[in-house]
């Protein structure tokens, strides 16, 4: 028998084999979910029209410059945009 094939290293090696896949399948999992919620705060538009009392339509019909002040304002951080967005309430 070699030196190296001991009780230590046999349940050591079982261990691995029956554990590993199962820590790395979760592992890759949460990191796969990570990865794409980065990804998604990314590539995704802002929620112009949950943070401002405006719809669709009227937002198209408004002049260029008014949309993208509210763009802006609605991607400001909430604390931030709080003043902004009651303003832009009471003008429109």
């Amino acid at each position: 028998m070699p030196p190296w094939l001991t009780k230590k290293f046999v349940w050591a090696l079982v261990f691995a084999l029956a554990v590993g896949p199962a820590v790395t399948g979760l592992l890759l999992t949460i990191g796969d979910q990570w990865l794409r919620n980065v990804v998604d705060d990314w590539m995704s538009d802002p929620d112009l029209f949950d943070s401002l009392s405006i719809r669709p339509d009227q937002y198209q019909g408004l002049p260029l410059r008014w949309r993208q002040a509210l763009a802006e304002i609605a991607v400001r951080d909430s604390a931030e945009a709080a003043p902004l967005q009651s303003l832009s309430r009471r003008l429109m």
